[in-house]
């Protein structure tokens, strides 16, 4: 859990503190157009989040959180090349409704396997990896010095890696 939750930290802490700059430096997009991109991720991450309480317990809730990842990660990564804002955007805002889908499967602390009086050690342990990104987050700067899509293809291959490491780690676990 702490290794997965870690590799989608590191990515999330690589891509998003810019995010807004990149919007202007791509795409010459201002505060307005900015905040219209935010205002409607918000909206959509609810959603997606809604949808996930009303149809998530029909899926394999591992499943839910790799594929949520690994399809929110190549979304980022179209999106490091997309051509015109508006598309940039409807991307960012389709990359939204899939991780507020995923985010319940995702952000659960798991505690099974682990002694009663271990509890407050295991959730803090892993919350450690839900910080990691604000470890990343100095990188995406030298990132978009150096080219400026590579904070987001960077951060999504790092989520990309972590939606590979849910399958690979959990894989013949159980899957409840």
């Amino acid at each position: 859990v702490i290794t997965a939750n870690s590799l989608g930290g590191i990515g999330m802490g690589v891509f998003m503190p810019l995010l807004p700059l990149w919007f202007k430096l791509a795409y010459g997009a201002g505060p307005f157009e900015i905040g219209i991109i935010f205002s409607a991720v918000y909206i959509f991450t609810a959603l997606g989040s809604y949808l996930s309480s009303r149809f998530a317990h029909r899926f394999n809730a591992l499943n839910i959180a790799s594929y949520t990842r690994v399809l929110g990660s190549l979304l980022l990564l179209a999106m490091a090349f997309s051509p015109a804002l508006i598309i940039a955007g409807i991307i960012y805002i389709a990359r939204a409704v899939i991780a507020g889908f995923g985010s319940p499967s995702r952000t659960t602390v798991n505690v099974r396997g682990v002694d009663v009086e271990d509890y407050g050690t295991a959730t803090s342990v892993q919350g450690i990896a839900s910080r990691v990104a604000q470890l990343s987050s100095g990188a995406s700067g030298y990132l978009m010095d150096y080219a400026l899509p590579m904070p987001l293809v960077v951060g999504g291959i790092f989520q990309f890696a972590s939606g590979i490491s849910y399958k690979l780690l959990f894989k013949g676990k159980d899957k409840d």
